[in-house]
């Protein structure tokens, strides 16, 4: 019997009341907020007073089937102590064993099962009747009095009238006291699940290939639940971040704002596969679904059909015929080529070099065994793409890009993510805004409430000047995962485009909460600061992202900001040395060089490097129209003419 099933049984000790059915605690009366581990640790002590609790005992009571460090369990100790208002070296309850766990030492006398919320009720209804009925013999004294002063006129009218009113009294007392009783100390029933969360899977190695089935399984399932238009599914980029995390799920599942989260183990031996899955509700803590699927790895598309259909069960969602067809749909039969696949997702995450060429690897693996399998081709055009970031042949990975994307769509016509590849070809490879943003809306139309294609389309829009819908769509995206820090820092960079300073460093300011060790967020929150001349923090936010990290582009803005803060000949030595050195390795960032020289005041070799992230579709060069550190380039015709050619004028 789990500890959310517990039979009603009361417990009393010093100024507390424990009711387990109605996961209560009562501090004279008064009920005492606990998080939901925190109460069921707090049942498991009580229940076991005077004896020993091993530590990992209580690890797997607490967390059957998952890995959770001791840690957590020290965490969840010491809120229960605040609650209580103990202090460890205090111990009125709970006391410490060392290396070994803990043991409750108050005096625990176990109650009758009636409850103490219902009792108090029951009390307050018999003050309140005591009262109130004498206000009704009051009221009906009074009637009499009446028709006996006034015989005038007709007394029984007069005492009818009366007796009226204290049957009425009588009426609503007899209601107030059945609705009272019928009532339950506690919470109002949660409501409907709108928000869910997968995690990652968590495995029992930390092998590359097993973490990548766990994060794969989430994936799937978030792709899946993704194109249901009942529900709000966080993203894969909003959850990748717990891949490791020795939370618990429901603390998980508050910190990303949702009601339902679904957690879940892989454990696997020689050929054969158990996966246990369970879904959870936020708000309580109760288990809403759980399952246990014992099968060959060959069958893992049927296991995750399984849990599609039971959490959509347990969620109490009815699917038109269509979105059932979708939510069990499978891109490949082939389990070699999925398991390439999910590695090629598993390296994406990184967009580094080195990981950018694992994934293509592993995409193109995945291919070879099964070359119709659409995501893929999709895959591998990310993969191309992103490795164009990093050498001097754009082109030539725009080019192959463009093939693989048409190979998707050639399987695939309806795949929302082959069209949100085909729109980030089109802008970046061609300039075609109107043909990405074409492609962006059949993408959303396909994957509804994805909040990655709501950035993507929120991005084009900035590109073309269209500032107040940008922000509209970026909020939009925000309220499908409000602590996602990659949709937080994208929209400060919109809120910077869009001047709003103050704004943009407050969306930052929240991704660095999140993730304090985020070199972008230092990267972005330089380039605010460039924004408004505050070059002298803009270098260093630059330094503490370097601290955290080596970044390609951290070259550039070091020596832009150096060029802004009047250091020319480290700027110089910087832009015509170790950018140069570099750039045989990794190619040239033109873009920044350009930017780099004007401030110089080196015009030609300026409008030269400019020309060069034209030709080249550099990612930066993108957003020329709107970004604020091109405002000194925007008077020079030269500029003018660049805009037009680009068609953002």
């Amino acid at each position: 019997m789990s500890i959310n099933q517990q039979k009603k049984r009361l417990y009393e000790f010093g100024p507390f009341i424990l009711d387990t059915a109605e996961r209560l605690l009562l501090r004279e009366g008064q009920p005492v907020d606990l998080k939901p581990k925190v109460f069921d640790l707090l049942v498991l002590m009580v229940e076991n007073s005077n004896h020993l609790l091993e530590k990992e005992w209580l690890l797997q009571s607490l967390w059957p089937d998952s890995f959770v460090e001791e840690s957590n369990l020290n965490v969840n100790v010491s809120a229960l102590r605040k609650a209580l208002g103990e202090t460890p070296t205090d111990p009125q309850y709970i006391e410490t064993v060392p290396k070994r766990g803990y043991r409750w030492v108050a005096q625990v006398v176990e109650k009758s099962g009636e409850n103490p919320a219902e009792s108090e009720k029951v009390t307050l209804l018999i003050e309140t009747l005591s009262v109130e009925s004498a206000q009704v013999a009051s009221t009906i004294d009074e009637a009499k009095e009446v028709a006996a002063l006034d015989r005038g006129k007709p007394s029984r009218a007069v005492s009818r009238r009366a007796l009226g009113a204290a049957v009425a009294l009588l009426i609503a007392l007899a209601a107030g006291s059945y609705f009272l009783l019928s009532s339950r100390a506690k919470v109002a029933s949660p409501g409907a699940i709108h928000t869910v969360a997968v995690l990652p899977f968590r495995t029992s190695t930390s092998e590359d290939a097993d973490n990548a089935l766990g994060l794969g399984m989430a994936d799937a399932l978030i792709t899946r639940l993704a194109r249901l238009r009942r529900i709000n599914v966080r993203p894969t980029s909003a959850v990748l971040k717990y891949s490791n995390s020795t939370d618990d799920s429901i603390s998980i599942g508050g910190q990303l704002k949702v009601d339902a989260i679904l957690e879940g183990l892989i454990q696997k031996s020689d050929k054969k596969i158990r996966i246990t899955a369970k879904l959870f509700r936020t708000e309580d803590g109760e288990m809403l679904w759980s399952g246990t699927f014992d099968d060959f790895f060959t069958n893992i598309f049927a296991v995750q059909d399984s849990i599609s259909e039971k959490m959509t069960e347990a969620l109490a969602l009815r699917l038109t015929r269509d979105e059932e067809r979708l939510l069990t749909k499978r891109y490949t039969e082939n389990t070699e080529a999925y398991q390439l696949y999910l590695l090629g997702k598993y390296y994406e995450r990184d967009p580094v070099l080195e990981a950018s060429n694992k994934a293509l690897s592993f995409y193109q693996a995945a291919i070879d065994k099964d070359p119709d399998f659409a995501l893929a081709h999709v895959g591998l055009a990310g993969a191309y793409l992103m490795l164009g970031e990093f050498q001097a042949n754009r082109r030539e990975m725009q080019e192959k890009s463009k093939e693989e994307i048409s190979k998707a769509l050639g399987l695939d016509p309806n795949l929302g993510e082959a069209y949100m590849a085909l729109g980030l070809l089109k802008k970046s490879a061609s300039f075609d805004w109107s043909g990405a943003e074409e492609a962006y809306n059949r993408a959303n139309e396909l994957s509804p409430n994805n909040p990655d294609i709501i950035e993507a389309r929120a991005t084009l829009l900035m590109i073309r000047g269209r500032a107040d819908e940008a922000i509209r769509e970026m909020d939009e995206a925000l309220r499908f995962a409000p602590n996602d820090t990659s949709l937080l820092l994208t929209s400060a960079g919109i809120l910077r485009f869009a001047r709003r300073y103050d704004q943009a460093i407050e969306q930052v300011r929240k991704s660095m909460e999140i993730d304090p060790n985020s070199i972008n967020a230092h990267i972005r929150l330089a380039l605010i600061y460039l924004a408004m001349s505050r070059a002298a923090e803009a270098m260093a936010e630059v330094k503490r992202a370097e601290a955290l990290g080596t970044d390609f582009s951290n070259l550039y803005i070091v020596g832009y900001t150096n060029a802004r803060l009047g250091n020319r000949a480290e700027a110089e030595r910087l832009v015509e040395d170790r950018l140069k050195n570099t750039a045989r390795q990794r190619g040239v960032n033109y873009f920044w060089t350009a930017l780099i020289y004007h401030t110089l005041g080196k015009s030609d070799l300026a409008f030269k490097y400019l020309e060069k992230a034209y030709e080249e579709k550099e990612s930066m060069i993108l957003n020329i129209k709107v970004d604020p550190l091109c405002d000194d380039l925007r008077s020079d015709a030269r500029f003018q003419s660049l805009l037009r050619r680009m068609g953002l004028e």
